[in-house]
């Protein structure tokens, strides 16, 4: 991706005006792209803050903007432990107040209009207004739901210096303690969703509803760790009546309410992804979990089929341990794998392999995923999606940065020069905003480029702005020229 977009700007003025604010910000007008239906130039505010932006969060009712500075190591390879944190007021273009973080200890968190500094025993209500403590608790909060104003988390035990299973429902307004249960969490969780509107499902060595004004709810217990190795499980799945979920032992479907409808056997499981299809419960094992945030060799790689009402095996099928499946489609009744060098396709009937294909390495590299629909290229004057201009074929992208074309038993039968490829990452009405590097452009309906930004992948849309950030800037662009036309 070395194929630099050229703007055609040269003759406007780049910097309209720059300024220096007393919270060490600098704030700078400027023209970061151009309306190419209305040839007229687009403009931008950029804020610089001195140091790496590693996340925002935008309260958008507020206008507020929490920035976390991290830098990194001079190889970029380690972030710094310790780093400022800054309220930033997108009305007033100013930082409201900045405060010191050390990231192994700490971290702050919005939940809407509440604030929170999060550490390993306790955790603060910050005021927005100076960043002073509002109030203070001995739990650790998880989450928080700002419209109920209730945050829920673990008490901490200074008698055996960690966190206990003792889960509380914590006022957000006062700090106060509203309820308590017993949900386990060593391994922190893996998922949670909501039910309803103040019931949600935590995925914590099972299943377990929570009503969040009460802490009443049912559980379900099944182990997705083993001796310091966490998130052997799968993502939930859920239908109007029933909840899905694969575990280090079984394979499981519960009723809303909480009762066990089958509990099918899994060996080897590992991290895995179910989905329903055509009757059938698949379960795509991946063959690796986590020790820590380290991705290691866990279980078997297989993918294997159920029946959704039974739970019976209807087949499966393995790869070898160590094989992972890095990736996967379902496409025609047919699964292609990603697996350690080597793409594979199987029946999605009964698992038999219909095709192989090993890629020469040190020519064409290790097969990493498949292309998706977000991966977009220029064709015959407009911009599509790379798996629209051929159905017939599968697109592999590698770790030679080469994208593959496959047919229908994998054999390589084109390359595309991946610096002609921009990816999809944000969408206004009927108007699709396309990356590459550290440019963006902006296709209509036709699918026809109208306009060009200096802008990246991280860009996110809020109302008529573009908010990106791009190292140690923050840009906030004007499109409403782009959405009207």
């Amino acid at each position: 991706m070395t194929k630099p977009l050229i703007l055609l700007l040269l003759a406007l003025p780049t910097v309209l005006s720059a300024q220096w604010k007393q919270d060490g910000t600098r704030l700078t007008d400027k023209t970061v792209g151009k309306n190419l239906v209305t040839n007229q130039p687009i403009r931008g505010k950029e804020i610089y803050f001195g140091e790496r932006i590693h996340h925002t969060e935008i309260d958008t009712q507020q206008q507020l903007m929490t920035v976390q500075l991290r830098g990194t190591s001079a190889n970029g390879k380690w972030m710094d432990n310790t780093g400022d944190h800054i309220l930033y007021d997108l009305k007033q273009k100013r930082g409201k107040w900045r405060k010191n973080i050390v990231y192994e200890t700490a971290f702050i968190e919005n939940f809407g209009k509440y604030i929170l500094e999060i550490k390993e025993d306790r955790t603060h209500r910050l005021n927005p207004e100076d960043g002073k403590p509002l109030w203070s608790t001995k739990n650790r909060v998880y989450f928080a739901d700002p419209e109920l104003e209730i945050g829920i988390g673990y008490k901490f035990s200074f008698w055996s210096g960690g966190q206990t299973d003792k889960l509380e429902g914590i006022n957000l307004k006062t700090g106060e303690d509203i309820w308590s249960r017993r949900v386990g969490g060593e391994y922190n969780w893996n998922d949670l969703l909501y039910m309803d509107d103040s019931t949600v499902l935590i995925v914590a060595d099972g299943l377990h509803t929570l009503n969040l004004k009460t802490g009443r709810g049912w559980d379900y217990n099944t182990t997705t760790y083993e001796y310091g190795i966490r998130d052997i499980v799968s993502n939930v799945l859920r239908d109007s009546n029933d909840i899905y979920l694969a575990s280090r032992n079984e394979l499981v479907k519960v009723k809303k309410q909480g009762k066990l409808a089958w509990s099918a056997p899994l060996a080897h499981a590992s991290k895995s992804v179910i989905f329903i299809n055509d009757g059938k419960l698949y379960v795509v094992n991946r063959g690796y979990a986590y020790r820590g945030y380290r991705q290691v060799d866990y279980g078997k790689p297989f993918v294997a089929a159920f029946d959704v009402t039974t739970g019976k095996e209807l087949f499966k099928g393995y790869f070898g341990k160590g094989n992972t499946i890095k990736n996967f489609r379902l496409i025609d009744n047919a699964f292609y794998l990603v697996l350690e060098g080597t793409v594979v396709k199987i029946s999605a009937d009964n698992g038999a392999i219909l095709a192989e294909r090993k890629l020469d390495e040190k020519v064409q590299g290790k097969p990493a995923y498949f292309i998706g629909t977000q991966t977009y290229v220029l064709n015959n004057g407009n911009y599509k999606a790379l798996t629209t201009t051929d159905t017939t074929k599968r697109f592999v992208f590698t770790d030679k940065h080469k994208v593959l074309a496959l047919d229908n038993q994998l054999q390589v039968v084109s390359e595309t020069d991946t610096a002609d490829l921009w990816v999809y990452y944000a969408a206004a009405g009927e108007k699709k905003f396309l990356s590459k590097n550290d440019k963006t452009i902006v296709i209509d309906k036709d699918d026809r480029k109208i306009a060009e930004l200096d802008a990246t992948h991280r860009g996110r849309i809020i109302g008529t702005s573009l908010y990106d950030i791009n190292n140690d800037n923050f840009t906030e662009i004007d499109i409403s020229s782009i959405l009207k036309d």
